[in-house]
């Protein structure tokens, strides 16, 4: 029989044991300052971070195991049992974008901003150390993708049960191992690289020369020796701890030394010895291209125009400089006297510019402008021209109005053919009636729905000349001029299009008949065989115009003449103050679409609106100090919609993140705007030099698309903003 002292000696045994392993099973699997890898369910791979390491918003993927920084994180407690989890890598912490709290929200780096999804629980998963990584503000686990496959993006969601979302926490503990002494051999000699023999270099302030050679076993330092030919002239004797220095020219060599044949050699150090010269190789300097910029006018000293005092009349300064070979554009700059806010800085495709000001500049500032140009060849802008100095005439004093006579002198009746050539040419503005009716032609407010109307809002209409006997008729809408066409319709219809004299259904012919008054023909429905409406009319019911037959003997309301009292001065704004939707150079709008993966994961592209698509994407173009651009776009294709930066991956940003805190060294985030004239613009990414191209693919799905490439002179990199 079992005594009961024994009983009791097997019990407490066991429930020492128990308590023993219930604590070594609830112990913390991780400690503070010791670095992780972490590893998931399939033991090979483990959590990985992506270039470019410094970006905020890049996703966390599965790699290969290793132990590189890029694979090791550390826990540091926040309380509540809750950890942030921090690379090794860039010292950003893993973030669920977003704040989501949707199944496959992407796991990501971020800056530590101590926000909830950015805190992790630790829970255990299985008796073997592997542990489930739960986001705090929605409860869910990180998880890697179906298949564990390598490269695919890390996510967030309910991951009880699942393998994909077990990981394990693997410390990292180098060995120290001692030095091992060097041992004494022969110094090999280096390999010259670049520069080769007989390359050429342009000789000029501010280039670069990038020196390279073999690395040398051991090396702890190189010399480097650049010689001229006439053993007496050095342009460099140093040592670098690298095998490569980058060489940048303080100044232009002298002539007699750039015509003369460079050697350059290199010798290593193993230790405290010294290796033998490599071969030389043979370098020559060319001289530098021709951009100096001749200036024509104003010439130094010269006297400009101004304005009248107290009165918004107009007046312009006409600056012109010589053509620059291979200048895709230029960069002008006049420099107020006094005031630098004052100063003006535009980008012309031609070597000319005009300033148009109004009203009249104050005795303080007409002495002491300035002015200087520079060429923008190859993706860069060149040296500044020299900069000349001008003065400016005293404003004149404002005189007791006239009225001047209008252009029309028939008693708004007709109009002669000296009085409507004059219009044309002087760009006056007119407004545009009919024979029946003495109520100007004029845009109705919403423009998006091509609603016209007689005698209201807009009146400032121009007769733009095309070619003979053809014309645009263009109306004036906040600093902007919008071409009337043909919606090319049996019924007529007409809208307003965005300035484009080849496209025919903008073009009108304006004839005058015999009793003065004018007939307007629109040149693409007249050449179109399938539609007979081409006549403008007036719609005495409706009260706006449309397109129909003409018949001569009945077309009262189809007879038109032009009021023209004064002239258009339109003064459009520069592009940070407006907001613009974008076409492609095939004519059709860019929007911004999403683009889901099979990981089930995405990412944002700008693609072709489709005709069924209701995506309205705008463009904002918020210009920085340094003369570049950050894009703003809004899409309702979005979740919110709001302004977010672009970046040059596509990447959203979000605008409120940096409303308190200066962008700074952002990859991707600035672009430049070069103008092409006619309303199209080449947009360009400053860091990579790649510019937004429409691209045509034979086999592919959707064949025409938009992507970064290399900048290039091209129509396909023309994007109309509007």
């Amino acid at each position: 029989m079992i005594s009961f002292s024994r009983i009791l000696k097997n019990y407490c045994f066991i429930l020492l044991f128990f308590m023993i392993s219930l604590h070594m099973y609830a112990q913390n699997p991780v400690q503070e300052g010791q670095w992780y890898v972490i590893q998931s369910y399939k033991k090979q791979l483990v959590l990985q971070t992506q270039p470019p390491f410094q970006n905020n918003g890049i996703a966390v993927i599965l790699g290969r195991y290793n132990t590189k920084d890029n694979s090791l994180f550390k826990f540091e407690a926040v309380g509540n049992g809750y950890y942030i989890i921090r690379s090794k890598q860039n010292n950003k912490v893993l973030d669920i974008r977003g704040g989501s709290q949707e199944n496959n929200a992407v796991l990501q780096m971020w800056d530590q901003a101590n926000v909830e999804n950015q805190k992790f629980k630790l829970s255990r998963a299985t008796s073997d150390g592997l542990y489930y990584i739960t986001a705090k503000h929605s409860n869910k686990s990180i998880a890697a993708g179906p298949g564990f496959k390598m490269g695919s993006t890390v996510t967030q969601k309910y991951g009880d049960g699942l393998s994909n979302a077990m990981f394990k926490f693997i410390p990292h503990n180098p060995k120290k191992q001692k030095p091992k002494p060097k041992p004494v051999v022969n110094i090999a000699i280096p390999k010259l690289i670049t520069p080769v023999t007989g390359q050429v270099i342009e000789n000029k302030k501010g280039n670069i020369i990038n020196f390279k050679w073999s690395k040398v076993p051991n090396a702890t330092k190189y010399q480097l020796y650049v010689e001229h030919s006439n053993k007496k002239d050095k342009l460099l004797n140093n040592t670098f701890k690298d095998n490569y220095y980058n060489l940048t020219l303080s100044e232009t060599l002298p002539t007699t030394l750039a015509k003369g044949a460079w050697g350059w050699w290199v010798r290593a150090q193993v230790g405290n010895k010294w290796g033998k010269w490599s071969q030389p190789n043979t370098i020559y300097f060319k001289e530098s291209l021709q951009t100096a910029i001749a200036l024509n006018s104003p010439q130094s000293n010269a006297t400009l125009a101004n304005g009248i005092e107290n009165r918004n009349a107009s007046f312009s300064w006409d600056f012109d400089w010589e053509d620059v070979p291979n200048a895709e554009q230029y960069e002008i700059v006049i420099i107020h006297p006094n005031n630098n806010k004052k100063s003006i800085l535009k980008n012309t495709p031609v070597s000319r510019y005009q300033l148009v000001q109004r009203g009249g500049l104050k005795n303080n500032e007409l002495i002491g402008w300035k002015w200087k140009v520079r060429a923008f060849i190859n993706g860069s802008y060149r040296d500044w021209s020299a900069t000349r100095t001008f003065n400016v005439k005293q404003a004149k004093k404002q005189s007791t109005p006239v009225t001047p006579p209008p252009v029309v002198t028939d008693n708004l009746t007709t109009q002669s053919t000296v009085n409507f050539n004059k219009a044309v040419k002087n760009n006056f503005a007119v407004e545009l009636k009919n024979k029946i009716n003495n109520r100007s032609t004029s845009l109705g407010y919403n423009v998006q729905k091509d609603y016209f109307k007689m005698g209201e809002f807009f009146k400032n209409w121009r007769i733009k000349y095309v070619r003979n006997g053809i014309y645009q008729l263009q109306v004036e809408i906040d600093g902007k001029f919008w071409s009337l066409a043909s919606k090319g319709t049996e019924k007529g219809h007409v809208k307003l299009a965005v300035d484009n004299r080849n496209d025919a259904y903008q073009l009108w012919k304006i004839e005058q008949q015999t009793d003065g008054y004018y007939k307007i023909t629109n040149i693409g429905n007249q050449n179109n065989p399938i539609v007979d409406a081409e006549a403008l009319f007036y719609d005495t019911k409706n009260h706006d115009f449309f397109l129909t037959i003409w018949k001569p003997e009945r077309s009262l309301n189809g007879r038109w003449y032009f009021d023209a009292k004064k002239p258009v001065n339109i003064k459009p704004k520069p592009i940070e103050d407006r907001i613009f939707r974008m076409n492609a150079s095939n004519g059709k709008r860019v929007c911004l679409a999403y683009i889901m993966t099979s990981d089930a994961t995405g990412y944002n592209s700008l693609r072709f609106c489709s005709k069924y698509n209701s995506n309205n994407t705008l463009f904002k173009f918020e210009r920085t100090t340094n003369g570049n651009y950050l894009i703003k776009v809004k899409s309702t294709n979005l979740r919110e919609n709001k302004w977010y930066y672009l970046s040059s991956n596509m990447e959203l940003y979000e605008i409120d993140k940096y409303k308190d805190v200066p962008i700074k060294n952002e990859y991707g985030m600035y672009w430049a705007v070069m103008s092409k004239g006619n309303g199209n613009y080449t947009i360009f990414n400053v860091d990579d030099r790649k510019a937004l191209e429409y691209i045509k693919r034979p086999y592919s799905s959707p064949r025409e698309l938009i992507e970064l490439r290399k900048l290039a002179n091209k129509r396909e990199q023309y994007f109309k903003l509007y």
